[in-house]
């Protein structure tokens, strides 16, 4: 009924939120729409740029939107942005002349481009070893904590993406972030608490909840990640 009147759509293909693995096929869904109705597709992947599996959501599921944009971990500690387009979306600009800025805090910054530069290259030399390491910390921290929760019956679940997961505060199948806060609205003090216990535990819990391994973590660090958020969790969440 609207799709006349569509000109883009914009989407995190995973979202930091809610890291889940099951996302290709909604997202093929969308790349076919858009061809078909000439819509462009733009791929917001600021998160997950060069962190899955030093590529990116669109690289693995073969997917083409027109307009991409990368930027944090690309960094290697100072801000960047990157915006990728493709071929069809340059000629469009060039054929209708359009006069388009690309700008921001650091564009042109010349320490923050090498800095960017260095660590690019460093991940890409070692590829298979960092991403091998932080994707196998992530299924370890998302199987335990599950394991630990179904044994206590608790209603919580670890979800994750490649090397990105999220303590979700319910155990029911969640597909988006407002099921997510519809779940979670009647824990909130719970959830504050729990935080609260794991900062004087030493464990300091996002405020966004996004929990990305560093590959500079060892496995006694992550054991003990582990355990204090099983305790947290058991402690706030457990119903006797």
């Amino acid at each position: 009924m609207y799709k006349k009147n569509i000109q883009c759509i914009i989407i995190e293909p995973v979202q930091g939120c809610l890291p889940l693995e099951n996302s290709k096929k909604y997202l093929k869904f969308l790349e076919i729409y858009c061809k078909k109705n000439k819509i462009i597709l733009f791929f917001d992947e600021m998160i997950t740029g060069l962190r899955t599996e030093c590529s990116s959501v669109q690289s693995i599921y073969k997917i083409n939107p027109d307009i991409s944009t990368f930027g944090k971990c690309f960094g290697g500690g100072v801000p960047i942005g990157i915006i990728g387009i493709s071929k069809k979306i340059e000629d469009m600009i060039k054929k209708k002349k359009l006069k388009i800025f690309f700008g921001g805090t650091f564009s042109g910054s010349s320490v923050n481009s090498f800095i960017a530069n260095q660590n690019l290259k460093y991940i890409l030399k070692n590829k298979d070893k960092i991403f091998k390491k932080i994707n196998n910390l992530t299924k370890k921290f998302q199987s335990d904590i599950n394991k630990f929760c179904k044994i206590n019956s608790l209603d919580v679940q670890v979800v994750k993406f490649q090397s990105m997961s999220q303590i979700v505060f319910s155990k029911k199948n969640i597909y988006n972030r407002l099921q997510k806060n519809f779940w979670e609205k009647d824990k909130k003090k719970q959830i504050l608490d729990f935080k609260k216990y794991l900062f004087s535990k030493g464990v300091h819990y996002p405020s966004s909840g996004n929990i990305f391994f560093a590959y500079s973590l060892s496995g006694k660090d992550l054991k003990y990640v582990i355990n204090t958020i099983n305790l947290g969790l058991k402690k706030f969440f457990y119903k006797k």
